[in-house]
C-alpha cells in the first residue's frame, strides 16, 4: 500500500501541467539545501575546536551536553518555519477506498524523509566519532548520540502535531519565537540556565541506557500522539481551510470611507489575515520593527557626527517591508479571482487603488511604531519619517510597476516557507532598485550640501510621488488593462 500511495504521488507529479517549473525549481532548492547541510556538516567536523577555542575547556562532551537544549529550541524554529507538513494532504486520500490507518501511517512516515532529519546526524556524528567515542567508548558514545538524534526525531512529529494545531495562527508563531527567546535570552542575562538543568540527563547517556530508553518513550509519543490527533480529524470539514466556524476579521471596515477602493482594501486585509501564505508578510513587518536595535544599540554608530550610511537602509526596511513582501505577488494574491474584477466596471482601477490604500495604512502604522527609536536620537526619526515618505511616494509604484511584468498564478492555500509560486525573476530583482534608489538620490546631495539637506531631496522626492500618485495609478491600471488577455490566460493555467 506504501508503494500505492508514493505512484500516486509520482504519477500527480509527472502529470502535472507545471511539471517544468517545479522541476527547475526543486533542482535550485536542491543545490541550497546540499549546500546548507555541508556547511553543518563542517560545523559538525569543527565543533570541537570551536568549543577549544571560545570557551578553553577540554572537557567537549560537558559543554556540549549543557548547549545541546539550545540546538533543540534552534530545532523548533526552523522546523516549525520551514519543515512542510505532509499530512494537509490527507484530503486528497479519503475518497480512496483504503482505511484511514493506513493513509495517515504513509503521510507521517513520508513527512520523516526529510533534509531536516539529517542535520543532527551531520552535527552529532563527527562529535561522536572524533571526541565522544574516544573518551567514553563506542558503547556509552553510541547511547549518548543515539539520544540526541531520537530527541531531535521526536520534535519532528511534536512540530507537525504544533503547526497542524497552531501553525495558521498568529499565537503559534509568537508562541515558538516566546520559547526559543526565553530558554536564550535567560542564559544571555543570567536569570536561569536551561543548559545546567538538562545536562545531568545527556551526562547520564555515558554511563547507562536508560536515557536513551527514556528518548525512545519520548519519540514514539509523539508520534502516537500525532497519529491519533489526524484520525481523529480525518474528515475534509477538520483538516480542510474552513474547519474554524468564524473566521478572523468578519467585521474589518478600516477604509470603508474610501468607497469602492477602500473595500477592496478592507477585502484584500481579511486576504493578509487569513491565509497562511499572505500573514507572514504581516508578521514579518512586525518582528523587523525591532531590527533598528541591532543598529541603533552599537555605541560604535553615533549621529552626533551626521547620518550613519546605514540607517537609511533601516529607515526603508522597517518602513516598507510589508510593501516589498506583499507587493511583489501584487496580481498573484488575486489570481483566483481576476476574473472577477475584468469583468466590472472600474474593477482593475478599484483593485489597484485598494492595493494602494492598504499599503500606505500598514506603512503608516510601521512608521508610527517606530517612533519610540527617538529614544536613540531625533536624527533617527527624521531618517524613518524621509524613508516612510519615500517609500509611500516613489518605491510602492516600483515594486508595482515590477510585480506587474508577466504575474504568474497562487494558491492561497499553501505556505510561504520554500514556496514560489507567484514568482518570477523581478520578484527577486525589486529590492534592488528599492534600497539602491534612495541612495542615489541621497548621496548627491549629502555630499555636496550636507546630512539634512540628503534626507530633504530623499522626503521631497516622496511627497512629489504622493501629489501624482493618481498619475502613477493610471498608469498601472493602463499597463494591466493593456496586457488583461494573457494575465488572465496565465492565471487559468495550473499553478
Amino acid at each position: 500500500m506504501f508503494f500505492q500511495f508514493f505512484k500516486l504521488q509520482l504519477l500527480k507529479a509527472v502529470r502535472s501541467a507545471s511539471l517544468g517549473r517545479k522541476l527547475i525549481g526543486g533542482i535550485i532548492l536542491g543545490i541550497f539545501g546540499i549546500i546548507m547541510l555541508l556547511n553543518v556538516l563542517a560545523l559538525g567536523i569543527g565543533l570541537k575546536t570551536i568549543i577549544l577555542k571560545a570557551t578553553g575547556r577540554t572537557d567537549v562532551t560537558q559543554v556540549i551536553n549543557s548547549w545541546v537544549i539550545y540546538f533543540f529550541l534552534l530545532e523548533m524554529i526552523y522546523r516549525f518555519f520551514l519543515q512542510k507538513n505532509s499530512a494537509i494532504e490527507l484530503n486528497h486520500y479519503l475518497h480512496l477506498p483504503v482505511s484511514r490507518a493506513k493513509i495517515i501511517h504513509y503521510l507521517l512516515l513520508r513527512s520523516f524523509l526529510s533534509a531536516f532529519n539529517i542535520v543532527v546526524l551531520l552535527l552529532f556524528v563527527p562529535v561522536y566519532w572524533m571526541e565522544v567515542s574516544g573518551t567514553y567508548g563506542p558503547g556509552p558514545g553510541l547511547f549518548w548520540l543515539s539520544t540526541i538524534i531520537v530527541i531531535s526525531w521526536a520534535i519532528h512529529w511534536l512540530m507537525m502535531l504544533f503547526k497542524q494545531e497552531y501553525g495558521d495562527r498568529i499565537a503559534g508563531i509568537l508562541g515558538v519565537f516566546c520559547i526559543f527567546l526565553a530558554g536564550i535570552s535567560s542564559a544571555w542575562y543570567g536569570w536561569f540556565s536551561l543548559g545546567s538543568w538538562t545536562a545531568p540527563f545527556f551526562n547520564a547517556t555515558l554511563h547507562g541506557p536508560w536515557p536513551f530508553v527514556i528518548a525512545l518513550a519520548f519519540c514514539g509519543s509523539t508520534y502516537v500522539a500525532a497519529y491519533q490527533y489526524y484520525r481523529r480529524h480525518a474528515y475534509l470539514e477538520e483538516l480542510g481551510p474552513g474547519r474554524q466556524g468564524h473566521v478572523f476579521g468578519d467585521n474589518i471596515a478600516f477604509f470603508d470611507r474610501f468607497g469602492l477602493a477602500g473595500a477592496v482594501a478592507d477585502l484584500e486585509l481579511k486576504l493578509v489575515l487569513r491565509h497562511k501564505k499572505s500573514r507572514p508578510s504581516l508578521i514579518i513587518s512586525v518582528l523587523f520593527l525591532a531590527y533598528g536595535l541591532i543598529f541603533y544599540t552599537n555605541g560604535s554608530h553615533t549621529f552626533s557626527s551626521g547620518v550613519p550610511t546605514m540607517a537609511i537602509f533601516i529607515g526603508i526596511f522597517i518602513t516598507g517591508v510589508f510593501i516589498m513582501n506583499y507587493g511583489r505577488l501584487f496580481l498573484s494574491w488575486n489570481s483566483p479571482h481576476f476574473d472577477f474584477f475584468l469583468s466590472r466596471r472600474d474593477g482593475i482601477e478599484a483593485l489597484v487603488q485598494g492595493k494602494y490604500l492598504l499599503f500606505i495604512g500598514i506603512s503608516l502604522a510601521a512608521y508610527i511604531l517606530t517612533i519610540p527609536y527617538v529614544y536613540f536620537g531625533w536624527n533617527i526619526l527624521l531618517v524613518h519619517t524621509a524613508a516612510f515618505i519615500f517609500n509611500i511616494g516613489v518605491n510602492m509604484h516600483i515594486i508595482i510597476y515590477m510585480a506587474l511584468w508577466k504575474p504568474k498564478p497562487m494558491d492561497l492555500r499553501q505556505g510561504a516557507m520554500f514556496n514560489y509560486e507567484g514568482m518570477g525573476a523581478a520578484q527577486f530583482l525589486m529590492a534592488i532598485p528599492m534600497i539602491l534608489l534612495p541612495y542615489a538620490i541621497y548621496w548627491p546631495v549629502s555630499y555636496f550640501v550636507n546630512d539634512m539637506a540628503g534626507l530633504m531631496a530623499l522626503g521631497s522626492a516622496g511627497i512629489l510621488g504622493i501629489i501624482f500618485h493618481q498619475k502613477f495609478i493610471d498608469f498601472h491600471v493602463k499597463q494591466i488593462l493593456h496586457n488583461k488577455y494573457s494575465i488572465s490566460s496565465s492565471f487559468r493555467g495550473e499553478v
